[in-house]
Order: structure tokens, then sequence, then C-alpha cells
């Protein structure tokens, strides 16, 4: 006997089970990943502005520079408000040879708290 040329009803089923089930794995990737591109830009951000603390620390007159922390206004970009910090210590003691300062930033996500912080250490030159 033989057989017809064509898809049986089963064949049928069974494909549109497997295209369904590829369809709705891959519509379940979009949403995490629109939240991790939003996360990596939030954090960049915050990069961003961890380094322009560290870079004004860089450029800033020695003489003007003084052991504590640094009141930084908080920063809001697209809705979220970034809380910025500028902590500067003597490491060794001795604030007229050897400063360091940290530029902590940190901003709430929807999956909780989070944060980025640069640190640099300057020495002085003169003796």
């Amino acid at each position: 006997m033989r057989r017809r040329a064509g898809v049986t009803l089963l064949e049928m089923v069974l494909s549109l089970a497997l295209l369904s089930a590829s369809i709705l794995a891959l519509t379940d990737l979009f949403p995490s990943s629109a939240l991790m591109v939003r996360r990596s830009g939030q954090h960049l951000q915050g990069e961003a502005l961890a380094l322009s603390m560290i870079s004004d620390f860089r450029n800033t007159d020695w003489k003007t520079l003084a052991v504590g922390e640094v009141a930084q206004p908080d920063v809001v970009m697209d809705g979220v408000i970034y809380h910025r910090k500028l902590k500067i210590w003597a490491p060794d003691g001795d604030p007229t040879k050897l400063l360091a300062a940290k530029a902590t930033v940190n901003w709430m996500w929807v999956r909780g708290p989070q944060d980025t912080s640069m640190e640099l250490y300057r020495a002085s030159l003169k003796s």
C-alpha cells in the first residue's frame, strides 16, 4: 500500500506546538533584555558621574584640598536620582604629601540599590 504525500494531522499539531513553544520562549526574553539594557545605561551614567568627581579632585589645586567628605549635589537623569559622595583622606597620615579620593555614586534600581565607585591617589611632588 502506498502512502499519500503530505502532512498528517499529528505532524501538523506537533510542529505547531514546537513553533508556539519557541515563540513563547523568545517573547519572554524581551522584557528581561530591556531591563538589562536600562540597568547598564544607569551603570554607565553612574560611572561617568564618579569619573567626573575624580577628575575634579585631580584638577583641583593642592592647597585647596582638605581631608574629609566633600558635599556633592544629587543628580537626576531620566527619572533616576544619583546620590554622589566624595571622600578624601591621607593614606599615610600626612596630607601634605599624599591624598586619596574615593568617589561613590548610589542609585535605586527596580531590583534594589546599585552603586559604583572609583579611587585615585594623588601625590604632591613639592617637598
